[in-house]
């Protein structure tokens, strides 16, 4: 793989960790807009949280709530994109044994080249399905109390 086909791989990544970010903050405000708070004024409660904590968040109203978002599996998968992203984002380009490393406008290490292509996929896949589910959310948030939320 070409270091422009790398870094053009790890930017569209970046963009998929970004999107999931936004939809688990619309399910989290989905899921917690009341007569109180609409959607748009839940979702500003989460502006500024990260991936791991929106994943911790959910989990606890899904909890506490009793409702049915996410398996086991699920949340397993997710801890797991939550590490994927922490790497790409925060150690990718420094960390001494897991750098990625370019030579000759190469990636030195094929099992980097292999490990941005899958988790581009699997972040593509989660992108999709957190898209589902916040829609879904968001639909039964309007029938419930009338709110017109674009999305």
């Amino acid at each position: 793989m070409t270091e422009k086909d790398f870094r053009v791989l790890h930017s569209e990544l970046i963009e998929c960790y970004q999107n999931i970010e936004m939809r688990l903050k619309g399910i989290c405000a989905a899921i917690c807009a009341d007569e109180d708070g609409n959607w748009f004024q839940r979702l500003d409660d989460y502006e500024l949280d990260p991936l791991g904590k929106m994943i911790q968040e959910i989990y606890a109203i899904q909890d506490r709530d009793h409702l049915d978002l996410f398996s086991s599996e699920d949340y397993q998968a997710l801890s797991a994109l939550r590490q994927s992203r922490n790497y790409w984002v925060h150690q990718c380009f420094v960390s001494s044994d897991l750098r990625v490393v370019f030579k000759n406008g190469e990636v030195k290490r094929m099992d980097k080249a292999k490990k941005i292509s899958e988790d581009l996929s699997d972040a593509r896949d989660w992108e999709e399905k957190l898209t589902k589910i916040e829609h879904s959310r968001l639909k039964s948030m309007n029938r419930i109390y009338g709110v017109n939320a674009a999305f």
